[in-house]
This record gives structure tokens, C-alpha cells and sequence, in this order.
């Protein structure tokens, strides 16, 4: 399997690639839970929910976030209510209404269709 290193560009929909994110860029809650992708020695490869990975990326709010949670909702059926609900988890008051404004471009961007799973 090839994992890719902070890529950038379009990527396959089923690339698995490592990003580093700075801290205290979004916070997370303290119980987090994760999905394990993989084990490498002693490198533990997990991703958060998709809905809570959204949350925080509307949090931030960048174009490419934005278009991020939009692909995510479109290619994984990943629903607007999930994404809502994850952000109401986001310990940080300032970043849970960023992400509350931001959740409106997805809503224009997204299909009112989802690919079917």
C-alpha cells in the first residue's frame, strides 16, 4: 500500500496519505475517537470521523475546506445533520460558529443528490 506524504492537488478518492496539521490550528474534543488505518512500526496511522474532520475544516474555513466537506458529502454520503453534530463537539466556542457560518458555502456547493453507497 502507498501512503503519500501532505500531497497536494487532486487525489484519488481512496488515497490513504499522511498530513501533518499544525496544533492549536482547530481544536478537537479531548476524546477523540479514531479509526485505525494501519500500523507501521511505531507509527499508528488513524483518521477521525469524516463528519468531525469536516467540522474542523469548516472551522478553518479555507476555499479548499469548504470544497473538501462539499467532495466528502458528495463521494462518502457523508449527511449535513452528521456534519452539524460534529460541530456542536468542537470545544472551542469562536471555531463551532465559524464552522456554524462556513456550514452555508457547503450547503450551495453540495449535490442535493448523493452518490449512492
Amino acid at each position: 500500500m502507498e501512503i503519500l506524504f501532505d500531497p497536494e492537488g487532486e487525489l484519488d478518492p481512496d488515497a490513504i496519505y499522511l498530513q501533518v496539521v499544525a496544533p492549536d490550528i482547530v481544536k478537537l474534543p479531548e476524546d477523540l475517537r479514531a479509526d485505525i488505518l494501519g500500523q507501521y512500526g511505531a507509527l499508528t496511522m488513524a483518521m477521525p470521523a469524516a463528519a468531525l474532520l469536516s467540522a474542523a475544516k469548516l472551522a478553518r474555513g479555507e476555499p479548499r475546506d469548504i470544497e473538501d466537506v462539499a467532495w466528502w458529502i458528495k463521494e462518502q454520503a457523508l449527511g449535513l445533520g452528521d456534519i452539524r453534530t460534529a460541530i456542536g463537539l468542537l470545544p472551542d466556542g469562536t471555531q463551532r460558529e465559524n464552522a456554524q457560518e462556513n456550514i452555508v458555502f457547503v450547503e450551495l456547493l453540495a449535490p442535493t443528490k448523493r452518490k449512492p453507497t
